[in-house]
């Protein structure tokens, strides 16, 4: 009882706080991240849509040795307004959410879906209409809650 009054106060802190005049949006874009667990780097793009809550979709595959494995991702964001900015009526955004691991490879053709393993990502974003800036950080956990990986990285996109 005591957690679930404790998550409700959270909650509301989140909401009224931090305010949830997210702008509905839609931002398409390209990201660079660094695996600091396994020493690699990936790319790829996405497409975000939403108001206070956003599903991102995309995919990213590493740089160094460009297979037919995609890494897909499908991001159930909470999109939280952090305060305006007095230019092009930019905004920063704090977003957070879970996404399923979640692999396709064009070289056999074959979709699989892990039942061990989910991701968990926080960032910021900087709008500047048309453009966004982000910093993120994502972490990919088994389901007892442990990381297995750690990745940080920057994204770039165009939001209409």
């Amino acid at each position: 009882m005591k957690a679930r009054l404790l998550v409700a106060v959270l909650a509301t802190f989140l909401v009224f706080g931090f305010g949830v005049q997210s702008m509905a949006a839609t931002t398409i874009g390209g990201s660079l991240e660094r695996d600091f667990t396994d020493d690699t780097v990936w790319y790829g793009g996405y497409l975000r849509s939403g108001g206070l809550f956003k599903l991102e979709l995309g995919a990213s595959q590493p740089v160094s040795s460009p297979s037919g494995e995609l890494k897909l991702f499908s991001y159930f964001l909470a999109d939280l307004n952090l305060g305006s900015i007095g230019i092009n009526n930019g905004s920063l955004n704090l977003y957070f959410g879970a996404s399923p691991d979640m692999t396709l490879d064009t070289s056999t053709p074959s979709f699989s879906v892990s039942n061990s393993s989910a991701y968990g990502k926080l960032g910021l974003q900087l709008n500047l209409f048309p453009f966004s800036i982000q910093l993120q950080s994502k972490g990919r956990f088994d389901l007892s809650g442990n990381l297995t990986n750690l990745f940080g990285g920057l994204g770039i996109g165009l939001t209409f």
